[in-house]
């Protein structure tokens, strides 16, 4: 019922697949979903809080790409170190990411993203969104610059996004300071100088 949305570039794939259970014991329909997205060129996010061992190696090789229920570094680095991309959540009622800060560093954070997965309206318009967990982040210790890609160039990357993410020449990008506002000062757009200095 879902392959004929894989057709649309706005579809990036198959969000929070939810029964690990059903995907780990083979359940034909779960894997008729997987199937259909991956062979559509999409991405498989998981959703498999505390799966490990054998049960996290099927889930993994029936093609979900990322788990965002990690609540301990424990478990985030088992799922890491089997190739899931880590979604570092931290919205209004699951607030993971003190517990996942020492992903905040090579070589981990190439595979880690913030997220909020749920957030609550009013928390939106109080704190922000993906800036208000940059600002905790580096509140909590993280360089800035690293939490500025772990909710910018490696979303972009796992998702597949071209001319995204990253500053670079003719792009658009926005301009804020985390530490200091939960609001965009201005957009802006690059371009370097073709002068000699």
């Amino acid at each position: 019922q879902l392959r004929p949305y894989y057709g649309d570039p706005r579809v990036l794939g198959l969000a929070e697949l939810m029964n690990a259970y059903g995907t780990v014991r083979c359940d034909p329909k779960i894997l008729q979903k997987i199937r259909d997205c991956t062979e559509a060129g999409k991405i498989v996010d998981g959703h498999a809080p505390l799966l490990s061992d054998k049960d996290l190696n099927a889930y993994i090789a029936a093609g979900v790409q990322s788990d965002h229920e990690c609540s301990n570094i424990e478990e985030a680095m088992e799922k890491l170190r089997r190739g899931q991309y880590i979604m570092i959540r931290e919205g209004t009622a699951a607030k993971n990411m003190e517990a996942l800060m020492p992903l905040f560093r090579e070589p981990y954070c190439s595979r880690c993203m913030l997220v909020t997965d749920d957030k609550h309206p009013g928390d939106l318009l109080d704190s922000g969104h993906i800036d208000s967990n940059i600002r905790k982040a580096i509140r909590l210790g993280a360089d800035p610059a690293v939490a500025v890609k772990m909710a910018t160039l490696v979303p972009a990357q796992y998702f597949g996004f071209k001319q995204r993410g990253a500053v670079a020449p003719g792009l658009w990008f926005l301009i804020w300071n985390p530490l200091r506002s939960n609001r965009f000062t201005r957009m802006a757009r690059w371009w370097p100088s073709t002068e000699k200095r």
